[in-house]
């Protein structure tokens, strides 16, 4: 009996707690289904305030940079390697005339004393010829002879023919002095060896490569402009000084516009631009090195300066219109700016203005001030209503 009654307080008690806790469920349902009626808050959209007007345009280029030299030194005679400098090493950076090495030049210094030997034999026959010249005229003169004398009777051929005979042995002479020095090997110019094709002891013959040498002291710079680009060039680029950075955006210096837009490249279909660069007062250029170009453009008119993220991929610009809702326009052109782009405004937009009684009217944006959205969302819809939020300086 005990048992029964112990049971039919706990089934009470139970079903008290469960109509307490469907009391307490049901009020919060009763009070929300009061408030159906409540319009959601709108969505918050960031602008700026943005006038058209005129704005100077800017092309942001890149670029490797490329000794003006990068040959491979051949030798100009044969012979036997006999002596090599020590800083004749791949990677070693030599001054102008720095001596590589040496080459064998017992043949080309007895070349040199015969052409010397010829020179001095030559100019000795000149000199009798000369001298029998003068006294064939002075004897002509003295015979009391009234008629001219031939150039024969004066051995004016022979003079002539020693005369030529001095030019050619003076040139003689220049190229065995010149095939000598070519026994010493000198840079050309300042710059990097990069490659070394000899040895000690080796025979090299007329035409060998002996060293790949790369300039480092003066750099140029080739850049690829699209049709765009190049017809926004300002009239006036040729020698103009633009400034150089790497891609972290650390300045490097300056440059200038040497030449460039007589031919498209047959493969890209792009304008070429050459630059000069000197490195007299740039350490970090380098050949090889991948840089950017910043060259001032053609000054816009009538455009518009927004951030580059209020651009959306579909190249669309969004923006608020008087009745703040959403609208979007896609700019014809768009030129980049470092952070900025500079978009053409449309001469005539018409959009939906508002929705009274089924009837849909028409206006045009006449203003000459843009409220700009500066982050475009996924949720963005034409005509949508938002709440405007003007975007602080900076």
């Amino acid at each position: 009996m005990r048992n029964l009654v112990k049971r039919a307080k706990f089934l009470l008690i139970s079903m008290a707690f469960l109509v307490l806790v469907l009391i307490v469920i049901d009020e919060p349902l009763e009070a929300n289904s009061v408030g159906v009626g409540i319009a959601p808050a709108l969505p918050r959209v960031s602008y700026i305030e943005v006038t058209a007007g005129e704005h100077r345009s800017e092309l942001s280029l890149y670029g490797e940079l490329a000794p003006r030299w990068d040959v491979t030194i051949k030798a100009q005679v044969n012979g036997e390697v006999v002596k090599l400098s020590p800083s004749f090493e791949a990677g070693a950076a030599l001054v102008k005339n720095t001596r590589l090495m040496s080459i064998e030049d017992s043949q080309y210094q007895a070349e040199l004393t015969s052409a010397e030997w010829v020179l001095a034999q030559s100019r000795l026959q000149l000199r009798q010829a000369q001298e029998k010249t003068a006294l064939a005229k002075k004897d002509w003169l003295q015979s009391g002879i009234n008629q001219a004398p031939s150039d024969l009777a004066l051995f004016e051929p022979q003079l002539i023919l020693a005369k030529q005979n001095v030019k050619a042995s003076e040139r003689q002479l220049k190229v065995a002095q010149r095939n000598l020095s070519y026994t010493q090997v000198q840079t050309p110019f300042s710059g990097v060896v990069t490659e070394r094709f000899v040895g000690l002891g080796q025979l090299v013959f007329a035409g060998d490569p002996i060293v790949r040498l790369m300039d480092d002291q003066h750099l140029q710079l080739s850049v690829s402009l699209n049709d765009q680009q190049w017809a926004n060039l300002p009239e006036h680029w040729q020698g103009q000084t633009v400034p150089l950075y790497t891609t972290n955006e650390q300045y490097l210096g300056k440059a200038k516009i040497a030449r460039g837009g007589h031919r498209v490249d047959s493969e890209t279909r792009q304008h070429k631009l050459f630059l000069e660069v000197n490195t007299k007062h740039l350490a970090a250029a380098i050949p090889g090195k991948f840089v950017r170009v910043k060259i001032a453009g053609k000054i816009q008119p009538h455009c518009l300066s927004v951030p580059e993220a209020a651009l959306t991929r579909e190249g669309l610009v969004w923006f608020i219109d008087a009745q703040n809702t959403l609208r979007s326009f896609a700019p014809k052109h768009v030129t980049h700016v470092g952070e900025q782009v500079l978009i053409s405004p449309p001469d005539n937009l018409h959009f939906i203005a508002n929705q009274a009684e089924g009837t849909v009217k028409a206006q045009t944006q006449t203003a000459t001030t843009w409220r700009i959205a500066t982050t475009p969302l996924a949720f963005y819809l034409p005509g949508k209503q938002v709440q405007p939020i003007k975007r602080k300086e900076g």
